[in-house]
């Protein structure tokens, strides 16, 4: 099978470390013989590693600032130049804006198109035009993963394409940190300190939430508060950090490649995010057999994760009060937080890479076998009046829905 990847970047984020973690795998089984091509928007400086077989494609070499339509017909043009040249039988497509991209650059060629849904579609699509039109597009694609429940069910009952519920997969590294102490025999003498969350700076992170739970009740412990990640908000938290005078006390060191190593060994994982799609720094850090504190967040990943005091805890989005308790709960009891930890570790089995490549390649061979309803068979022809409408224009007709929508508003 030839299979085409496209994402946004693979420098960071929990979506591009699933997709690199998909292509690895799929490149790397024997028994399907598959060709792997990789496409992206732009490269990026550390990004997640790819193996060697998989051939990779970017649209620009960096990213540039461009107008909306230059910029979206740019790339649509270019996947659909990759379709062509490449003939995948599978496009997959990860994050919103790719999805209708993809979805635009297949049309009248022979490829299946398989999206993801990543995040909460109350917050991505909202209600009005853009959903309406979100709604349409997905319709037309021939297969739907999605992360959760409620966010399949938002899209309604009368959803066209194939669709399924997929977790994210955990890297291999996550849990060969601890099979290695374990061989060691260093599980019973692992020195643990220091809470730690990890992620982009964002405002859907909530991280300031974090660090104001943090500084209620950092005064009764030597741990200190590690963020790691990077983004807009860099300057934001630095700030806020002086504010709370705790200059000493939280860090913020930066992006990091192998996340495992530097976290494996924290007191706490915590993650305060307001909403989340499956978010994969709580999934790795229960591989690691952290105990671990999430904000129940949507679109339901912490919550179909973790079962609440027993292999994590959850607290209510935007509590900082019920926050900095769960913190201080887990901090002052030791048995506790230790049997959280090794349960979080248990529950982590059910994302192991080799499993959750098992259920994505199951559905791939599906959706392989369907006819597309979109397939132009070589010597057929359009029927005439019939247009295939171009990137340019569909982007177009988008953003014209989306004015006419603020101007009713």
């Amino acid at each position: 099978m030839r299979i085409l990847f496209y994402i946004s970047t693979i420098k960071g984020g929990g979506a591009a470390r699933v997709m690199t973690n998909l292509a690895n795998h799929f490149v790397n089984d024997l028994e399907m013989n598959n060709q792997v091509i990789f496409l992206t928007n732009f490269y990026g400086e550390q990004e997640y590693i790819l193996d060697q077989r998989v051939k990779r494609l970017s649209v620009e070499k960096q990213e540039k600032k461009a107008n909306f339509f230059i910029k979206n017909a740019k790339r649509v043009n270019y996947i659909r130049k990759v379709i062509k040249e490449e003939k995948p039988d599978i496009l997959v497509a990860f994050m919103s804006e790719n999805n209708v991209r993809a979805w635009v650059a297949s049309l009248g060629l022979p490829v299946k198109v398989l999206i993801s849904v990543r995040n909460d579609p109350n917050i991505k699509y909202g209600t009005g035009l853009r959903a309406k039109f979100i709604k349409y597009v997905y319709n037309q694609v021939d297969a739907i993963v999605f992360q959760t429940k409620e966010a399949k069910e938002w899209f309604g009952t009368k959803l066209k394409p194939a669709s399924t519920i997929i977790m994210n997969q955990v890297s291999e590294e996550f849990y060969r940190e601890v099979s290695k102490d374990n061989i060691n025999n260093k599980t019973d003498k692992i020195l643990r300190k220091d809470i730690v969350t990890t992620g982009k700076f964002l405002e859907q992170k909530n991280h300031r939430l974090l660090m104001e739970a943090f500084a209620r009740i950092c005064d009764k412990y030597e741990d200190n508060l590690i963020i790691y990640g990077d983004g807009k908000l860099r300057k934001e938290y630095e700030e806020y950090i002086q504010e709370l005078g705790l200059e000493n006390r939280i860090q913020i060191p930066g992006n990091i490649s192998k996340v495992s190593e530097h976290i494996k060994y924290a007191k706490l994982f915590v993650m305060s995010s307001d909403y989340e799609g499956m978010p994969n720094s709580l999934m790795e850090a229960m591989a690691l057999g952290l105990p671990c504190i999430s904000t129940d967040c949507p679109c339901g990943g912490p919550a179909s994760l973790i079962e609440s005091m027993k292999d994590g805890v959850l607290v209510k989005v935007g509590d900082c009060d019920g926050l900095a308790d769960a913190m201080d709960k887990l901090m002052q009891e030791d048995a506790l937080r230790e049997n959280i930890g090794k349960q979080a570790q248990i529950k982590a089995q059910e994302f192991h890479p080799e499993r959750v490549y098992n259920i994505w390649k199951e559905f791939l061979i599906k959706i392989g076998k369907k006819t597309s309803s979109l397939f132009v068979p070589t010597g057929h022809k359009i029927p005439t009046g019939h247009k295939i409408p171009t990137g340019h224009n569909m982007l177009k007709s988008a953003q014209n829905r989306g004015n006419h929508e603020e101007k009713r508003k």
